[in-house]
């Protein structure tokens, strides 16, 4: 089941402390257990997360699109990274340091929004786990 979400707010609300670069295939933007430093705003292109011990190989989680904010839930705990993010196509990504995002969400009263985003990203894992275990 999918959840829509409007997420035009936490989008606008970020837009004005987003830093947006170009990003070539093959680019890393964070790797897993590293210390998180903001949100990733995916604007056009495509991002892979993956998972794992390099050594072992790292395994595809899934594949980010525009419109899609990643490292949302880690900022918002002040977790390490649970995936490695690597551009998979010429992709246009904004970048917001963890305490503007922070100020800028308390600034703009736009946490239920994310709240919903969290719970959207929570119940779509779920729902994969799901699918993975019937195969």
């Amino acid at each position: 089941m999918t959840i829509a979400v409007d997420c035009s707010l936490v989008h606008d609300v970020l837009a004005a402390a987003e830093t947006i670069r170009q990003y070539e295939p093959a680019e890393v933007l964070f790797r897993e257990s590293e210390p998180t430093l903001g949100v990733y705003i995916v604007h056009s292109g495509e991002v892979e997360l993956l998972a794992g011990a390099e050594e072992k190989g790292l395994k595809a989680i899934r594949r980010a699109t525009a419109g899609e904010i990643l490292s949302l839930s880690q900022a918002v705990s002040g977790r390490v990274h649970d995936a490695t993010a690597v551009v998979t196509a010429a992709s246009r990504i904004g970048f917001v340091a963890n305490d503007a995002f922070l100020a800028a969400l308390n600034a703009n009263a736009a946490w239920p929004p994310v709240l919903q985003l969290l719970s959207e990203q929570i119940h779509s894992m779920y729902d994969a786990i799901k699918a993975g275990s019937r195969a």
